[in-house]
């Protein structure tokens, strides 16, 4: 359909063919006994797309195209269900064999665009590690990493305003060419092109100790000092987590430029603390603790719905520009948990009971993290929690409250 009405990315991308990824490393053992050691690295890295960054577009190449039709009545007892009950009424027939997009549907389109290359990071690491003694070390590493050609879909057809009537409904880009060839303005509605144009910067120091008591004990601590950002928030070179769309709607996909355009990642934590260890407890038990604390990840904040038709414009600074992106931050993280093991040796070789308690979130600590309302124009949930950090339920990633479970192991 692009190429038919003469858009410049109606045409499919070449394979990208110069992912030359040059690397080099060195670790210099200062003495000669592995307790002092410098490293250093250097890599060029590609990411090959993942299927669910372009299914959409796949989909809609084949012949028969997956299309979504909603029926809904605009009052109780007016519209097309207006005399739908629910279990009894039979259904509305459903599409089959769409072999075109419905017309006058303003259909979400998808495509590539021509210069499609794959994601590409420079990364340059180094480091030092110190053992003391025959039971300590300390190391230090510092990382930086600069993504190029990352992923993000762009809006080609937004609404935009009239030239013609400034004032007057909005048009888009595509509607004249498609009125020309297909004889229907509204064939199609965001189109939505995915382009390789982001560019991102990842930097984090890391400073580790660690203690070991015998093969089995030890305590550790890790401090993170990191910053991750990028054009559109996004610093991983994927589609995973859409990037939002410009403030400034074009026909070529919009501003991605304007410097309110860059900005924090949402997993952006300036700061990690994590202790953890494996101690001896008298009567034969066992305590393995762990403690995280992070700083408060940044989330976005809007104002109102773009007249483009696509996303959202952020709350303005005081000099009247939108805010970069993830400006807000959220809530710190402090996550505690621990296991208490007591082991019972058992009548033969090698044979042992475990009992064990774990017990997580020990502070009953909800962390809803960057979980925040975003829309100014939601007032009640605007800035306010509406989930946690983890995620909730069975597929939760943290526990959102005070947890414990109790278990056994037998060794044989």
């Amino acid at each position: 359909m692009l190429k038919a009405i003469g858009s410049p990315y109606g045409v499919l991308p070449k394979t990208d063919t110069n992912n030359w990824g040059p690397r080099a490393g060195m670790a210099w053992d200062l003495r000669g006994d592995g307790a002092r050691v410098v490293r250093a690295s250097y890599g060029r890295y590609y990411l090959i797309g993942i299927k669910n960054a372009y299914y959409t577009a796949a989909i809609q190449d084949k012949p028969t195209l997956f299309i979504t039709q909603t029926t809904a009545n605009s009052a109780i007892g007016v519209g097309a269900l207006a005399n739908f009950v629910y279990g009894v009424t039979p259904l509305p027939p459903v599409p089959k064999n769409v072999t075109d997009l419905p017309p006058g549907g303003n259909n979400v389109g998808y495509w590539y665009d021509p210069n499609l290359q794959d994601f590409q990071t420079d990364q340059f690491a180094a480091g030092y590690s110190h053992v003391l003694g025959r039971d300590t070390v300390l190391s230090f590493d510092y990382s930086h990493y600069l993504g190029r050609n990352g992923w993000r879909t762009l809006n080609i057809n937004p609404l935009l305003p009239d030239p013609g009537n400034p004032a007057g409904a909005r048009i888009r880009p595509l509607a004249a060419d498609l009125q020309r060839v297909y004889g229907d303005p509204r064939l199609l509605g965001i189109t939505n092109i995915l382009s390789s144009v982001n560019r991102s910067l990842y930097d984090e120091a890391i400073f580790h100790i660690e203690r070991r008591f015998s093969s089995a004990t030890a305590i550790r601590a890790d401090y993170v000092l990191a910053w991750a950002r990028g054009m559109g928030g996004q610093t991983d070179g994927s589609t995973r987590r859409a990037s939002p769309a410009p403030q400034t709607a074009s026909a070529t996909g919009g501003d991605i430029y304007a410097p309110w355009e860059w900005g924090y990642t949402p997993y952006d934590e300036r700061h990690r603390v994590t202790l953890s260890g494996v101690l001896p407890l008298p009567l034969k038990f066992e305590v393995s603790p762990s403690l995280v604390l992070a700083s408060a990840r940044p989330y976005d904040q809007n104002r109102i719905q773009n007249p483009s038709g696509d996303g959202n414009l952020r709350v303005l600074d005081s000099s009247g520009n939108p805010l970069p992106i993830d400006s807000a931050r959220g809530q710190a993280l402090v996550n505690a948990n621990a296991r208490v093991t007591r082991v019972f040796p058992m009548p033969g070789q090698s044979r042992k009971l475990e009992t064990f308690a774990e017990f997580y979130n020990i502070t009953n600590r909800a962390n809803f993290g960057n979980i925040y309302g975003t829309n100014q124009f939601a007032p009640t949930t605007f800035n306010q929690p509406v989930g946690y950090l983890g995620g909730a339920g069975a597929v939760s990633t943290l526990p959102n409250s005070f947890q414990v479970q109790f278990g056994a192991r037998y060794s044989f």
